[in-house]
């Protein structure tokens, strides 16, 4: 459970808050790997002003994707299963996937404390790693986490996350460098709107 809450959080936007890192490298694609399981959760096509994540299931389909073109001030939620889309306009203050994640959900999960706790390789990456406390009260019930972040000045995300306790960790790996197909950006053919937020 505490690792789906993860998986959401860096796909949906629940999980990361308090730093701001812009990350020097603004173009690749990689994949977010379960390192217990070895399988892969979400792929992440980035450029500076798109961004792009693959939500895949348990069968390695894909059952979700999210598609944020600050070009276009949009942002757009693909449910493939119906082949049916949510369009949303983007506030103008997002400008990374760490600002898309932090924008989604932290206002309802933010972060009270953060501490630096050393300094590892994750895939070739220096990093730094981090202890990170949420909290958040809903119906006057408070539901405090905690989980570890490794962020490398490279990326706008951490390289490697973990919840204290678990032996797993969800690990970016296959990191490609470079700019992702443009094609990655483009709505698939086929897919009707579910409803419009203008």
């Amino acid at each position: 459970m505490r690792k789906t809450i993860l998986l959401l959080g860096l796909a949906l936007g629940v999980l990361l808050a308090g730093h701001a890192q812009a990350g020097t490298i603004t173009d690749y694609t990689a994949e977010l790997v379960d390192t217990g399981s070895g399988q892969v959760k979400q792929v992440f096509f980035v450029t500076e002003r798109k961004i792009r994540t693959d939500i895949l299931g348990a069968q390695g389909l894909v059952e979700g994707i999210v598609i944020m073109r600050r070009d276009l001030g949009k942002l757009f939620m693909l449910q493939p299963a119906d082949r049916t889309y949510i369009e949303m306009p983007l506030d103008k203050d997002v400008k990374s996937l760490k600002d898309l994640e932090n924008r989604a959900v932290l206002g309802m999960m933010p972060e009270v404390r953060r501490q630096k706790l050393g300094s590892e390789t994750v895939n070739g990456y220096n990093t730094e790693k981090f202890n990170v406390i949420t909290s958040a009260t809903i119906a006057n019930t408070t539901t405090i986490t905690e989980h570890y972040e490794w962020l490398a000045p490279e990326f706008d995300i951490p390289l490697r996350m973990q919840t204290p306790g678990d032996e797993a960790a969800l690990e970016l790996r296959n990191i490609r460098v470079g700019a992702p197909p443009a094609e990655a950006f483009e709505m698939p053919a086929g897919y009707q709107p579910m409803f419009r937020n203008d």
